[in-house]
């Protein structure tokens, strides 16, 4: 007996230590950082144009369709021929419109409603002056629909199967776009499906089985025609929406934080690139990130195309503006946390330990950075007086998630013996036991309480989060809805979070520990998941994007109300929302891959409202 317990104990040892050298096998090429400073690389610069604001001038004027009749609702949009390639737009909800604010020059004036369009048509704004143009629809609107009128048709025999769809199959583009709605064969969509699931999707046994034939017999190429349309109403009538370009070919804007004094930072995920912009004058710079030596894909590097990236070595995710003017982005592949300077492309970089994977969201505060830490399930800490970065292990909920948090890294470590092949997945534990992202509760969003408490969501566990520092407690409530996403706090201590799975926005009082939930202004539940909200500083009303609607959401608290405002864009999949000085509310477009988008080039999109 002595003897069998002693083998089981040195082939427990063998076990444990080929582990842990499989997991070595994905530790920074470059040694572990703790704050080493290096050097962005300035790639690209362009000098803005100082134009005062005193010189803005307008374009006023009505759209009406062929018959000479108003296009009520229409949507006219200003592109500027010399100015960083400005579009501006807003609503003629009366078939009349004025657009203010527009740099001096030449501009092309295109128009758009359910019923009809215009194109093409040229106005000159002077200094300080103003244009009148007359615009008259002259072709229809040949796909007036969003993308999720074209997914509708979907039918899941069952409520875990469309959570399932719900959360694992929107979170890169919009599903019912053009190149998504069109008609495959089962066959089709299984290769499709595969190719997903190598960037990331985790479906349950009986949902991978049954999708082709579910996307077979609903997606049509037909959109869902007996739903409304998103339209303008009175109240957002002299709404001015402003969008610019941003970043290279194939840039894929996951986030974007916005500084003071005027400049837009937008992360790429897909080329390791910090860009940014000042709007005012359109001046712009790209930096790239150092990689540290890092492989393709990081940790990652057994994927095809990590997370849907393409050309990523660190993957930088998210984005924060420190009180000093630091820019503080979280490397998603090559596992660090980076600050840099926008000045002068500085950069400072910590590494995560072993057993912790894919920093995602990032929050500042004073000396105190606090990021969720994705893969591994864990809330991760920059102590910036004594220079040191912990990770915290969250609660898991089932037995699958202990193992996942334990193995995880041995697995990874492994299937990098066969680089770019998808080899990861032959380890996934979803996979083995058939129950998808059951395994993976996924710390998502993060806000910083008045208290000093931190708060997370958990994607794939329906379940929001407190930690406490002073303590060390953890303190966990399921929600009652699907994927709580990117979560924020009023100055009132209240908790709000958008319902990635359920189409709705929800409220969550800790004094009170209890829900309150408002479905978003749809024609059925699910057909729109949003993915992140902020709270508007000097109104306190909670903005909400859509990633399959191609609009913005506003809600009053005070009224439980809710605007809808259109966006010029098609196929607009939005993420993080942030706020100028003067507030405006701005987002960026994160289709991935972009080709998804009428108009691919990333964009960066500020809306300023009555």
């Amino acid at each position: 007996m002595k003897k069998f317990i002693f083998g089981v104990l040195i082939l427990a040892g063998i076990l444990y230590v080929g582990m842990r050298l499989a997991e070595r096998r994905i530790d920074p090429p470059d040694r572990f950082a703790k704050g080493e400073k290096l050097q962005a690389e300035l790639t690209d610069k362009t000098e803005g144009e100082a134009r005062p604001a005193e010189s803005a001038g307008s374009i006023q004027g009505s759209a009406r369709l062929s018959d000479g009749s108003l296009a009520f609702g229409a949507m006219v949009t200003a592109h500027s021929k010399g100015f960083s390639g400005l579009r501006v737009s807003t609503y003629a909800v009366d078939g009349n419109f004025v657009l203010t604010g527009l740099p001096y020059g030449e501009y092309e004036i295109s128009a758009r409603n359910s019923l009809g369009e215009a194109l093409g048509i040229a106005a000159s704004v002077p200094p300080s002056g103003s244009a009148s143009v007359e615009i008259t629809f002259n072709q229809p609107n040949g796909d007036p629909y969003p993308a999720a009128y074209y997914a509708a048709n979907l039918q899941f025999p069952s409520e875990e199967m469309r959570r399932d769809f719900q959360l694992q199959c929107r979170y890169c583009h919009q599903l019912g776009s053009p190149i998504t709605r069109r008609h495959r064969t089962v066959e089709e969509w299984n290769a499709w499906i595969t190719k997903m699931e190598g960037m990331g999707a985790l479906l349950r046994s009986e949902t991978r089985e049954a999708l082709p034939s579910i996307l077979e017999a609903g997606m049509t190429g037909k959109p869902k025609t007996d739903w409304l349309l998103p339209s303008a109403t009175p109240e957002i009538a002299t709404t001015v929406l402003r969008e610019w370009p941003m970043g290279i070919a194939g840039a894929y804007i996951h986030d974007l934080a916005v500084s003071k004094d005027g400049w837009i930072y937008g992360v790429d995920m897909s080329n390791d690139t910090v860009h940014a912009l000042q709007i005012e004058t359109g001046e712009s710079k790209n930096w790239n990130i150092p990689r540290r030596g890092h492989p393709r894909g990081g940790y990652l590097q057994a994927a095809i195309n990590p997370v849907g990236t393409f050309n990523a070595y660190q993957a930088p995710h998210s984005v924060e503006v420190a009180e000093e003017g630091r820019l503080w982005v979280t490397l998603s592949l090559g596992n660090e946390i980076m600050a840099m300077n926008p000045v002068n492309g500085e950069t400072q970089h910590w590494s995560l330990p072993r057993g912790a994977f894919y920093p995602h969201t990032i929050r500042v505060k004073g000396e105190d950075v606090w990021f969720t830490v994705a893969l591994s399930n864990h809330l991760g800490h920059l102590d910036l007086r004594t220079n040191e970065l912990t990770v915290m292990p969250l609660p898991t909920s089932n037995g699958e998630q202990v193992a996942s948090r334990l193995l995880m890294g041995p697995a990874l470590g492994l299937a990098s013996l066969k680089p770019y092949s998808d080899a990861h997945l032959y380890f996934g534990i979803g996979r083995l036991t058939g129950n998808g992202s059951r395994f993976m509760p996924l710390p998502y969003g993060i806000a910083l309480h008045p208290d000093g408490s931190v708060w997370y969501s958990k994607v794939y566990d329906d379940r929001i989060g407190r930690f406490d520092p002073v303590t060390g407690a953890i303190q966990e409530w399921e929600t009652p809805f699907w994927g709580p996403r990117r979560l924020e706090i009023d100055r009132d201590g209240v908790i709000w979070i958008p319902s990635f799975g359920n189409s709705l926005l929800a409220r969550f009082d800790p004094k009170e520990e209890r829900f309150s939930v408002y479905p978003l202004p749809l024609p059925a539940e699910g057909v729109d998941s949003p993915y992140a909200l902020n709270i508007h500083p000097q109104t306190g009303d909670i903005w909400i994007t859509s990633t399959q609607m191609d609009v913005l959401y506003r809600f009053n608290p005070k009224s439980e109300s809710f605007t809808v405002y259109p966006l010029p864009t098609r196929v607009a999949f939005m993420r993080e929302i942030e706020f100028t000085s003067d507030g405006e509310i701005c987002t960026c477009y994160s289709n991935i891959p972009d080709r998804h988008m009428p108009d691919p080039k990333a964009k960066i999109f500020c809306l300023k409202a009555p």
